[in-house]
C-alpha cells in the first residue's frame, strides 16, 4: 500500500469535531476523545486518515462504546470514508 503525504488542511479538525460528537455519544460517561497523529498538529503536511485515542476508565467499556459506534453511528456518518476502516460492517 503506498502512503500519500497531503498538504495541510482544515477539514481535519472540522471532520474529528464531527467524529467526536458521534463517538462520545456512544462513549461511556468520563470518556475522552483524543485528536492524535500527524493530521491533529495544525500546518503539518500528513497522511490523510483521523487518528483517535478514546480513553476510558474500564477496557470493557471502551469496547462497548467502540462497538455501538460502528454498528450504529458509522450508518448516519457525514463521511464514513473517515469515520469507518473499509473492513467495517457499515462501510457504504
Amino acid at each position: 500500500m503506498r502512503i500519500e503525504i497531503e498538504l495541510p488542511r482544515q477539514s481535519w479538525a472540522e471532520d474529528f469535531a464531527a467524529l467526536k460528537r458521534a463517538i462520545m455519544r456512544a462513549a461511556p460517561a468520563g470518556a475522552y476523545l483524543h485528536h492524535i497523529g500527524s493530521t491533529a498538529i495544525s500546518g503539518l503536511p500528513a497522511k490523510d486518515i483521523i487518528d483517535l485515542q478514546l480513553s476510558a476508565g474500564r477496557s470493557r467499556q471502551v469496547t462497548e462504546a467502540t462497538s455501538f459506534y460502528f454498528t450504529q453511528c458509522c450508518k448516519v456518518s457525514p463521511k464514513p470514508e473517515c469515520s469507518a476502516p473499509r473492513s467495517s460492517p457499515n462501510w457504504r
